[in-house]
């Protein structure tokens, strides 16, 4: 019963993306309100600073640690990627979709509602693309193989 909106104005999209890799402008923006959410910046620090004095106070042993994901996602350059996953054995078609979805992503603040003008994202992963654990994966993988040839003295390039 939902094939009339589809079939107009949604598979032109999808037929155009597949046959050229390329998606319209402002399809692949996110608007960000800035809202608290009931919590500050500083509340994750908090709460670890409390289990550590409580884990001090009991004298219990407290094993603990913190890996900032996002941070590492932020760091994994498009370039590097894609040669990442084209020698990965992805075809050079589905390399070009992933290329376009990630390097046309935009944001725009919503201030009283209204957003600002909208500005594309410089480099990296995005936070919430359920692709990037996927790709951030195939990317450490490679480099973790780099560097174990570079250990042995092996030239992979």
């Amino acid at each position: 019963e939902f094939w009339e909106g589809v079939n107009g104005g949604f598979m032109p999209f999808l037929l155009e993306f597949y046959a050229n890799g390329k998606l319209v402008k402002g399809s692949n923006c996110t608007f960000n309100a800035l809202t608290p959410k009931g919590r500050q910046i500083l509340d994750g620090i908090l709460v670890a600073n409390e289990v550590v004095e409580d884990t001090r106070l009991r004298k219990k042993e407290l094993f603990m640690f913190k890996v900032d994901f996002e941070k590492a996602y932020d760091s994994v350059e498009w370039n590097y990627l894609e040669v990442v996953v084209l020698k990965t054995g992805f075809s050079s078609k589905w390399m070009k979709w992933i290329m376009e979805c990630d390097s046309s992503a935009s944001a725009s603040v919503l201030v009283n509602v209204s957003p600002t003008n909208g500005f594309y994202f410089g480099c990296g992963l995005r936070q919430g693309d359920p692709l990037a654990p996927f790709l951030f994966s195939m990317a450490s993988n490679r480099l973790n193989i780099m560097m174990l040839a570079a250990v042995r003295g092996d030239n992979l390039y």
